[in-house]
């Protein structure tokens, strides 16, 4: 008896911990989307011309961020300059 209960107890934890890792990989995966959209803004001053404030340190991963956010922002909103 006692090796069947440590044996689901033993169930019950991996089943718990491996649930609880895809939670927060997920939250955290959602958290840095919402981060890379604050942190690329495109503030639009009339109908084609927007400013996009550039604060910090960019990596090359930020770089990535900021170049496809540009680009699908311009298709999007038909920007004639950025600034």
């Amino acid at each position: 008896m006692e090796k069947n209960i440590n044996r689901q107890f033993d169930q019950f934890l991996n089943s718990f911990f491996i649930q609880y890792t895809k939670y927060k990989d997920e939250l955290l995966d959602t958290q840095r989307k919402l981060l890379e959209n604050l942190s690329v803004p495109i503030i639009p001053i009339s109908p084609d011309i927007s400013i996009i404030p550039l604060i910090g340190a960019i990596d090359s991963y930020r770089a990535n961020t900021i170049e496809d956010k540009i680009i699908t922002e311009i298709g999007n909103s038909h920007i004639q300059t950025l600034i």
